[in-house]
């Protein structure tokens, strides 16, 4: 019987990159660890984020995505 691994996809990536790095977080000892923006601008990356990529790529696994994605995606978006 084959083993089934979990995939990383890029909805996946971008939730960690907001939640790690850029939204506001409490750490370990339970303070709060300020984002890389402020409230507002957290908002916008979010929404950013998930229309111009999550969106378009959803399910994809993050591996998979190649640099042509990428460019498509930021010229997309710009």
């Amino acid at each position: 019987m084959a083993t089934q691994q979990a995939v990383f996809t890029v909805k996946d990536l971008v939730e960690l990159h907001l939640t790690e790095r850029i939204e506001d977080r409490h750490g370990k000892d339970g303070k709060i660890i300020l984002g890389a923006r402020n409230s507002t601008s957290q908002y916008a990356t979010r929404r950013t984020l998930t229309k111009d990529v999550v969106e378009k790529v959803d399910d994809r696994a993050a591996q998979d995505v190649t640099r042509k994605d990428v460019i498509e995606l930021v010229m997309a978006a710009v």
